[in-house]
């Protein structure tokens, strides 16, 4: 509150600074305030994304070896999208076998849903029919998988986000493209 004896010993103008100066504050206060609420509805805690191993596919092979396309399928658990810029991961296969790829395609998973990405990665793993025999373990040609990897998010304060998974896979052979 303003002193009344002091507003009559301000300098001519000085007043009319003054309240135009607190005018000014007082408009910065909404804004302030949205930028809060904005701030707080980015950080809130998302849960995070699950990535499982959903098939794999012997692909014809090349003149650089065996390809394999590796099909993930990456759930979101969110009320809001995901925006996916990337995914790094690593497949131990029949706790023997190595596959490792990684696509840098951007994706978007919708709200409470899923999208599959499919990557193709070339291996020595399969060179021979023996050695996949060997591999495959457990009903109809499924082969036990660990998985993990990252995602690279779009989004403020956490832009990676690591997953795991452990499961069995169906292997089929492919006669074109994943």
């Amino acid at each position: 509150m303003l002193d009344q004896d002091l507003c009559l010993r301000m300098p001519s103008g000085a007043l009319g600074r003054l309240a135009a100066g607190c005018a000014r504050l007082l408009r910065l206060v909404p804004i302030a305030t949205l930028a809060v609420v904005a701030c707080t509805s980015l950080a809130r805690t998302l849960e995070a994304p699950t990535v499982r191993l959903q098939s794999l596919a012997l692909l014809p092979p090349a003149e650089d070896g065996q390809r394999v396309a590796v099909r993930l399928r990456v759930d979101n658990p969110n009320d809001l999208a995901l925006p996916v810029t990337g995914i790094e991961f690593r497949v131990r296969l029949g706790g023997d076998g190595l596959l490792s790829g990684g696509s840098q395609d951007p994706l978007v998973v919708p709200a409470q849903g899923s999208d599959i990405v499919v990557v193709e990665v070339g291996t020595e793993l399969v060179s021979s029919v023996s050695r996949l025999v060997a591999l495959v373990q457990g009903p109809a040609g499924a082969l036990g998988y660990e998985l993990t990897g990252e995602l690279a998010l779009d989004r403020p304060f956490r832009s990676v986000e690591p997953f795991s998974a452990r499961g069995e896979v169906p292997l089929s052979m492919s006669a074109g493209g994943p």
